[in-house]
């Protein structure tokens, strides 16, 4: 599929660190389209993953928004610290404000 490809660019070229690169990436980006129209913030994806780290997580926002499959706009929600963090929502269910 398309969203294969696009994720097996980005990824490393190890086969072992390419596979898990790519379920880590499908997975973060699983949560946010599961997030439907209201996004998520980064801290709701990391709830929703507690088996990954911090890192691998945050590390693959930067792709998916590159790739086109993860949009922002500036809309922010507070996080469990009580700062705003950005709402991403998944190219299909995104709509401008």
């Amino acid at each position: 599929s398309k969203i294969n490809k696009v994720l097996s660019d980005m990824a490393p070229s190890t086969v072992s660190a390419r596979k898990s690169y790519l379920t880590q990436t499908e997975q973060v980006l699983k949560v946010i389209n599961s997030a439907g129209k209201k996004g998520v913030t980064s801290d709701e994806v990391l709830k929703a993953l507690p088996g990954i780290p911090y890192g691998s997580i945050t590390s693959k926002y930067s792709s998916l928004k590159k790739s086109g499959h993860v949009k922002v706009d500036g809309r922010t929600r507070g996080g469990a610290s009580g700062k705003q963090q950005h709402i991403m929502w998944s190219d299909k269910n995104y709509t401008i404000a």
